[in-house]
């Protein structure tokens, strides 16, 4: 069940990098589509869900109730780095409809 839960927080996971992904691929095509708002309402849901959990992911939470003690970037990153991934991508975010906006509307 553990084994189950992790592959789905890795899908799930792989699924809001690659929707920030086509954020800058949106942004530096200079075009507006289906997929860049589809993209933009996904990643906003998942800040929103954050941000009502105090930072946690509720995947992280539903693993520890399985007992397993490591979320997403647990997986793949030292834990000196884990508490800097939020707000990495956040800015990261931040920057993409920066640059969707400026890239859009202004040239």
């Amino acid at each position: 069940m553990i084994l189950l839960a992790r592959v789905i927080h890795v899908i799930i996971g792989l699924f809001f990098i690659s929707c920030l992904v086509y954020l800058f691929i949106s942004a530096f095509s200079r075009e507006l589509t289906f997929w860049t708002y589809f993209s933009f309402i996904s990643i906003s849901l998942e800040g929103l869900l954050l941000l009502a959990n105090k930072g946690e992911c509720p995947l992280t939470l539903f693993q520890n109730q399985l007992g397993d003690n490591k979320g997403f970037f647990d997986l793949f990153l030292p834990n000196k780095a884990l508490p800097y991934v939020i707000p990495v991508f956040t800015i990261l975010t931040t920057l993409a409809v920066i640059l969707i906006f400026f890239k859009h509307f202004y040239n």
